[in-house]
């Protein structure tokens, strides 16, 4: 026999052998999430971390848009669909790495307790918002709901800026200083509450705070949706930093 034929049979066995892996390992790959499947793994680990249900207001996978990463608006089941907090997911599409501002959304409605007779000291009719630090923001791991709200605000007081804002009637369209200066006032009181913030205040003719800020049914207060400061004839800005 020719040993020119065994040779062949050993090449033939070799890339059958070679290609039989081959066609293993491709059977091995993992299919990469479709997107529905991105936005249940998410909603699975707030679900898992909060004990609590969420719904999706809106969900933007991964691509050059968003910075190779998985965003979702989300909101606590039976909330307002316009009121959201930011949850990411980065890092590998097979082992990703999940954050959440849901304490940010959470601790908002403790900035407003303590924001609320600041302003009553200054203003005797009026509709407070305080900014929904998780809107954008994500928070530490080990931070929970139920953490002390001092060191929630330790954290936001380093480098993080919650926002004020403020609507009130105003009956005399002339009285501008007099309405600059009882904001202003304001601004400094507000600041004991934030190391990091900004406050914006807004006067309306007592008609128009009336009609567009206190009636207005489609603008839930308790909602934390907008209102129209287009509407204002008076307006005071202020912010600052540790």
């Amino acid at each position: 026999m020719s040993p020119v034929k065994p040779m062949r049979r050993i090449v033939s066995l070799l890339l059958i052998v070679g290609l039989l892996a081959a066609l293993g390992g491709c059977a091995m790959i993992k299919p990469k999430p479709t997107p529905p499947e991105v936005r249940q793994q998410m909603l699975d680990y707030l679900a898992a971390k909060y004990d609590r249900e969420f719904e999706v207001q809106s969900m933007n996978t991964r691509g050059f848009d968003t910075r190779d990463r998985d965003i979702m608006e989300a909101y606590p089941s039976g909330g307002n669909p316009a009121d959201t907090f930011r949850v990411y997911r980065d890092g590998d599409t097979f082992d990703p790495v999940m954050s959440d501002g849901y304490v940010g959304y959470v601790m908002r409605d403790q900035y407003e307790a303590l924001a609320r007779p600041v302003v009553e000291a200054h203003f005797t009719e009026f509709r407070l918002q305080v900014g929904n630090p998780g809107e954008v923001d994500t928070f530490p791991a080990d931070f929970t709901p139920d953490m002390p709200f001092e060191q929630f605000r330790a954290y936001m007081d380093d480098d993080r800026s919650v926002i004020f804002g403020v609507h009130v009637p105003w009956n005399d369209l002339t009285a501008d200083a007099e309405f600059q200066s009882i904001a202003q006032a304001l601004e400094a009181d507000i600041k004991a509450l934030a190391g990091c913030g900004s406050i914006a205040v807004y006067g309306y003719t007592p008609d128009d705070f009336q009609t567009y800020i206190v009636e207005d049914a489609t603008r839930d207060f308790a909602d934390h949706n907008d209102y129209p400061s287009q509407r204002s004839t008076h307006s005071y800005y202020g912010s600052w930093r540790p």
